[in-house]
């Protein structure tokens, strides 16, 4: 996408303050009056980025955001698309992120960032070592806040040794290393980079942290995290206790645990564990996800119990709860803005659906999952949809009455349409 010297001024103003829709939106009114589509593209997406989850204008903005992809997406990415770049994101009406290998990046970076001004986020494979010595000097990098390294060789230290080095990455907010098999001496490495101290995300899904759990926890100390992503990492019960002492504890806002093994018998580490959801993480977490995690009865209560002030999802798919624990859940009053439940997988029946839907307390529920229970097509399910607030999204996934394919937006790192 080619601007004009016109454009140019807009988009360094945008640039000057990229959260703010106002500059955006007068880039759109001088979009309107040359009869570009895009204008009416940046005012829907921007309008989207305003609303909730679940809220009642979301669905024919969305139908049109839907109309503007499929009619100019073309057009507006096709300079990018010249440059053997992949799959692109579009945040509030620019293209945001891009999918791509080593070779293109780097031969095109000047070019892409002429057609993509506000790229920020950059999904990187094919690394190979030949590459290394290049990204690691690499200037283009200095504008990439989010970055995302993917490997098919989980041992190819290749892959992300230039990391450790770089000193381009100023801007880096966001890093996801899953499916990396690192070193403790890797970790190490990690927590004296130059860009450490600004990360806010780490994402480090399936990195068989078991193993170095202990460099881990040492290397992230430098980090002021907002969002944690531990999930599949095959950790232990007494290993996660050891987050009480990460430094950054009262920064973080999301907590990935999912699909780690706890043990479902009571042991000696249920208080300490406890002890981490009630003190260390109860105040100021807005997303917690504990999916497949098998939690004990006792820590089940201790979370319960615990005051959730600003949690607005919370998954325990897989968690094995039953009825007599979604009743428990039920009765809590701890969780006063929570907006997204995931209860899949929970030997779910019709008596808790009843009860949920009867006694609800949760007064901002707008998306509730309850795949894979034992759960009929019965009018509790009406009735639970009916008192959660803009007609809250009940997915039961039932055969007998499919109910729309459940997104969810927290998982997605890199938020809008990727095309």
């Amino acid at each position: 996408m080619q601007y004009s010297s016109t454009e140019k001024t807009f988009i360094e103003a945008i640039r000057n303050d990229p959260e703010a829709d106002g500059p955006r939106l007068i880039y759109a009114d001088w979009l309107e009056e040359v009869d570009e589509p895009r204008a009416d593209f940046i005012r829907v997406q921007c309008a989207l980025d305003r609303l909730p989850i679940g809220h009642p204008d979301r669905p024919p903005l969305e139908a049109r955001e839907s109309e503007l992809l499929r009619g100019s997406a073309n057009q507006w990415l096709y300079e990018v698309r010249l440059l053997d770049l992949h799959e692109a994101n579009f945040e509030r009406g620019f293209l945001a992120g891009i999918h791509t290998n080593a070779a293109s990046f780097l031969e095109h970076a000047d070019r892409l960032f002429e057609a993509a001004p506000l790229l920020k986020r950059l999904h990187l494979w094919e690394i190979l070592p030949e590459h290394t010595h290049d990204l690691q000097h690499f200037s283009p990098l200095e504008r990439i806040e989010n970055l995302k390294l993917y490997t098919s060789d989980r041992q190819a230290r290749a892959t992300r040794s230039w990391l450790w080095k770089c000193q381009k990455l100023t801007s880096l907010r966001s890093l996801d290393l899953s499916n990396h098999l690192l070193q403790a001496h890797e970790w190490e490495q990690f927590g004296k980079t130059s860009w450490a101290s600004k990360l806010r995300e780490l994402i480090a899904v399936n990195m068989d942290l078991t193993r170095t759990w202990s460099s881990f926890l040492k290397g992230i100390n430098a980090s002021p995290l907002q969002l944690l992503d531990v999930s599949a990492n095959g950790l232990r019960w007494d290993q996660f206790p050891f987050l009480l002492d990460f430094p950054h504890l009262e920064k973080l806002k999301v907590l990935r645990l999912g699909c780690n093994f706890f043990g479902k018998e009571e042991n000696p580490h249920d208080s300490e564990f406890a002890r981490l959801l009630g003190e260390g993480l109860g105040h100021q977490l807005e997303v917690l996800d504990l999916s497949q995690t098998d939690l004990s009865w006792y820590a089940r209560g201790i979370l319960y119990a615990t005051r959730w002030p600003h949690l607005r999802k919370l998954d325990l798919g897989g968690v094995g709860i039953g009825d007599d624990g979604l009743i428990d859940l039920t009765q809590s009053e701890d969780f006063p803005v929570l907006q997204t439940l995931f209860l899949n997988d929970n030997c779910l029946t019709d008596r808790s659906i009843e009860y949920l839907a009867k006694t609800l307390r949760f007064p901002h529920l707008t998306r509730i999952s309850l795949r894979a229970n034992e759960i009929s097509n019965s009018p509790f399910l009406k009735m639970l949809k009916k008192r959660c607030v803009w007609g809250c999204e009940v997915d039961a996934h039932l055969e007998q009455e499919s109910e729309t394919q459940f997104f969810d937006p927290a998982r997605n790192l890199t938020p809008r349409r990727w095309v």
